[in-house]
């Protein structure tokens, strides 16, 4: 019996063999912010704000078919943290381009436009502790479904 025989009889693996035929693809995201979110996690959230996103649709063979980058400027009562200015090495252009509101509505439809195709799996690196939630905390602050990753039948 071959290797990939002997993966395929794995429970799990079927399982995800499953769920992987009901996707219409995926999305490789990634996002960054101007503040790092340490031990007081809530009051972070509060001031903290995504300043720029990215993310790679791909079909099930993970060819990327879209890319998508937007970034905001910062707004005027922000103070950067410097240890995220020199993670993200961005400094220039800060205050000029789209506010966080509008690159968050043009993200929204960017989302409601994959939805409308059907589940997408959506995988990251550290989304799961930083990028997921303070993901769903902007859109949050936005007035957009913050859920809107892990419903309609997609997963992370």
């Amino acid at each position: 019996m071959s290797d990939r025989k002997k993966i395929i009889k794995n429970p799990i693996i079927k399982e995800l063999e499953f769920i992987h035929n009901d996707l219409v693809g995926t999305v490789i995201w990634d996002l960054e912010s101007l503040d790092l979110m340490a031990n007081d996690r809530k009051q972070q959230k509060a001031f903290n704000f995504i300043r720029q996103m990215c993310a790679m649709y791909c079909d099930n063979h993970l060819d990327v078919r879209e890319v998508f980058g937007r970034s905001c400027k910062i707004p005027p009562y922000a103070v950067p943290n410097p240890v995220s200015l020199l993670i993200n090495k961005q400094t220039k252009g800060m205050h000029r381009g789209p506010s966080h509101y509008q690159v968050m509505c043009q993200w929204d439809e960017i989302d409601r436009h994959y939805l409308k195709r059907g589940p997408h799996a959506y995988i990251g690196w550290n989304t799961d502790h930083f990028d997921e939630e303070l993901y769903r905390y902007d859109r949050f602050k936005t007035l957009f479904d913050p859920y809107s990753h892990v419903k309609y039948g997609n997963f992370k």
